[in-house]
C-alpha cells in the first residue's frame, strides 16, 4: 500500500518559484595563455571577442598586438606591432567583431579605432586626437550594434561616440570636462567598456563613477545602476561589460576582482570570482564576451590569460526542483 507525502501547496509554489529564479553555479572550463611575448602568450590581455566561426580575438595590450585563436584555444595568428602607422598599436585595449566579420580595435594612445578584415589585414583607421566630433582623447571600449554601427568610449573626453560602419561620425552622448567628476545621470567620469544589446540599447561601464549606465540607440540616457562599494550590485571601477544570449548584463568589477550579473532592468542577479591566480579567480578582470554556446570569456589582465566559463541558463535549478517535487509526490510504502 502506498501513501502520499502531503506538502502544503503554498510551500510547493514558493519552493518552485524560488528555484526558477535561481542560477546554477558558473563553472570554470579552461584558460588560454601564459605570461610572455611568444605566440599564444600575453602581456596584460585587455579584451576578447568571438567571431561567427567561434574564433577568439584577444587585444594583447602591452605586447601591442592582436592574437587569434580557434574555438579550441589553439593559436592561429597575430598581427600588429608597436607604433602609430596603419595596423600598428599603442595600447590595443578593446576589440569587437562587427556583424560583417570585421575586427575593430581600440588603439588607446593613438586616439583612434582601427578596422581589420578576418585575416588581420588593415582596412581603415577612425579618429584622431582632439575634442571635436569624431575625435578622441584615449579610446577605450568599442562595440558594434545590430546594424554594424560602431560605438566607442572616449575616455578622456568622458563621452561615447557613434560611427557608421565606414567610420562616418553620427553622434556623441555624455560628455564632461575631461577628468572632472560628474555623477549626473547620462554623464561620465572616464567610461571604459561598452556593449550593445539586441534591442540596440547601449550599456557603458562608467568606471570612476562606479556604476553602469544604459542609453537607447540614439544616445538618450535611460538608467544608472550601481554605486561604489564591494557588496552585491556595487562596484569598484567597473571595467568590461557584455550582454549574454538572454539579455542579461555582465560586468567585470576590476578592483573587486569579480564578475557581476544583472538583468536588463539593472537588478543584481549573481556574482562570482575573487582575487587570485587559481582557475576561476581573477587579478583585474577586464573585457568579456560570450561565444555561440553561451560560454563567458574573461580577459584576466593581471594573470596574463583569458578564462572560459559555462553559464547555465536561469531556471536550471528550477528544472531540478521540478524533479524533486515529483519525487515528493511519488508513493512510498507504509
Amino acid at each position: 500500500m502506498f501513501k502520499r507525502l502531503i506538502i502544503p501547496v503554498a510551500a510547493l509554489v514558493a519552493l518552485l518559484l524560488g528555484s526558477l529564479e535561481a542560477r546554477a553555479q558558473v563553472a570554470f572550463i579552461s584558460s588560454i595563455g601564459t605570461s610572455g611575448s611568444g605566440n599564444g602568450q600575453f602581456n596584460a590581455p585587455a579584451d576578447i571577442a568571438v567571431d561567427g566561426l567561434g574564433n577568439l580575438w584577444v587585444a594583447d595590450s602591452s605586447n601591442k598586438r592582436v592574437q587569434e585563436f580557434n574555438s579550441n584555444g589553439q593559436f592561429v595568428r597575430a598581427f600588429g606591432s608597436h607604433g602609430s602607422l596603419d595596423g600598428h598599436f599603442l595600447g590595443p585595449v578593446a576589440i569587437e567583431v562587427d556583424p560583417f566579420g570585421n575586427i575593430w580595435v581600440s588603439d588607446n594612445q593613438n586616439h583612434r579605432v582601427q578596422e581589420f578584415d578576418s585575416s588581420g589585414q588593415f582596412i581603415r583607421a577612425v579618429g584622431s586626437y582632439g575634442t571635436g566630433d569624431g575625435e578622441f582623447h584615449y579610446t577605450q571600449g568599442v562595440a558594434a550594434d545590430p546594424l554594424g554601427n560602431i560605438w566607442v568610449s572616449d575616455w578622456g573626453n568622458s563621452r561615447i561616440e557613434e560611427f557608421t560602419n565606414d567610420g562616418t561620425f553620427i553622434r556623441w552622448a555624455g560628455g564632461s570636462s575631461g577628468y572632472t567628476w560628474n555623477p549626473a545621470d547620462g554623464k561620465f567620469f572616464n567610461p571604459y567598456g561598452i556593449a550593445v544589446d539586441s534591442s540596440g540599447h547601449v550599456w557603458v561601464a562608467d568606471s570612476h563613477n562606479h556604476r553602469i549606465q544604459k542609453f537607447d540607440s540614439s544616445g538618450t540616457w535611460l538608467k544608472s545602476v550601481g554605486s561604489e562599494g564591494s557588496g552585491d550590485g556595487q562596484f569598484s571601477f567597473p571595467c568590461g561589460i557584455a550582454v549574454d544570449p538572454s539579455g542579461n548584463i555582465w560586468v567585470s568589477d576590476y578592483w573587486n576582482h569579480c564578475i557581476q550579473e544583472f538583468d536588463s532592468d539593472g537588478t543584481f542577479l549573481y556574482a562570482f570570482g575573487s582575487l587570485g591566480s587559481e582557475p576561476g579567480q581573477f587579478m583585474y578582470p577586464a573585457g568579456m564576451t560570450f561565444d555561440a554556446l553561451g560560454n563567458l570569456w574573461v580577459a584576466d589582465v593581471g594573470n596574463d590569460r583569458v578564462q572560459q566559463f559555462s553559464v547555465p541558463e536561469p531556471g536550471t535549478l528550477g528544472v531540478l526542483a521540478l524533479g524533486s517535487l515529483a519525487m515528493l509526490y511519488q508513493g512510498r510504502k507504509e
